[in-house]
């Protein structure tokens, strides 16, 4: 009787013994539970730079970084579940490979259920010089936009139409670059922050979409272009992109992430 006691207490502590996670494959899965073919998760920064292999990225990366963000680069088919680890994911097309775009095209999906479940999407130039009739429409945003990479050297300076957003108020025409991009056609959920003061083309659009916001902007980051943006509204560009007319609390994002793990 003993033995059939020791025997059957055994038993139980085994089935209520904790199973302590192994990661034998270094994929960041615990593997005592199963792959369940998610990647591993990334370290997580405020912003992510999509790799478009454009010459744009340093002076993003650049930039923002001495304007006190952290800034990590995240590959160029990063789908929803890399996506969803950031507060903020920077899109740097100017000048991109055809085969960028295809990129997004496919993953348009994934980028408009990022931005819906919470996560902003900034859309750098998306000057679209390498496609067919150096035209593009721009798939991966939820709202129509199509673009030329054509524009006019006198719309610079710009000028605000709304200054009562959270990216142009209390800043002058002067911080805000010109457009280098022509806009073909946009829907009406755009919402016209700045313009070319001649041609009147948006240089500086907004949207709103689901929880989340979509700002897309058709200058080239680097200092020493045409009328180039200045610091203050790079920065407002970051802030505004990543948490909108008000701040994103951390543990927000956090329940935004997990839906995704």
């Amino acid at each position: 009787m003993t033995r059939v006691l020791l025997f059957l207490f055994c038993c139980c502590a085994v089935l209520v013994s904790p199973v302590l996670a192994v990661d034998r494959d270094s994929d960041g899965l615990d593997d005592s539970i199963g792959d369940i073919g998610l990647p591993p998760i990334l370290d997580e920064g405020e912003i992510a730079i999509v790799d478009t292999g454009s010459s744009t990225i340093a002076y993003y990366a650049d930039r923002l970084t001495n304007l006190g963000y952290t800034v990590v680069t995240i590959p160029l088919n990063s789908d929803l579940t890399v996506l969803s680890q950031y507060p903020l994911v920077i899109l740097p097309v100017s000048h991109a490979q055809a085969s960028t775009y295809y990129t997004f095209d496919g993953l348009a999906g994934d980028y408009q259920s990022y931005v819906s479940a919470g996560g902003g999407l900034w859309v750098g130039q998306p000057n679209p010089y390498g496609m067919p009739g150096n035209t593009a429409t721009l798939t991966w945003v939820p709202y129509l936009l199509t673009i030329n990479n054509g524009y006019d050297n006198s719309d610079c300076p710009t000028v605000i139409v709304d200054p009562d957003h959270c990216i142009t108020t209390g800043l002058p025409n002067t911080n805000f670059s010109f457009t280098a991009d022509t806009v073909v056609a946009m829907g009406s959920e755009w919402q016209l922050l700045c313009e070319g003061s001649v041609t009147g083309n948006p240089s500086v659009l907004w949207a709103p979409f689901g929880g989340g916001r979509i700002l897309v902007e058709f200058c080239h980051p680097s200092p020493s272009s045409i009328c180039p943006i200045d610091d203050a509204a790079l920065d407002r560009y970051a802030s505004c992109a990543m948490s909108g007319p008000t701040v994103l609390e951390r543990s927000v994002w956090g329940d935004v992430k997990t839906l995704f793990r």
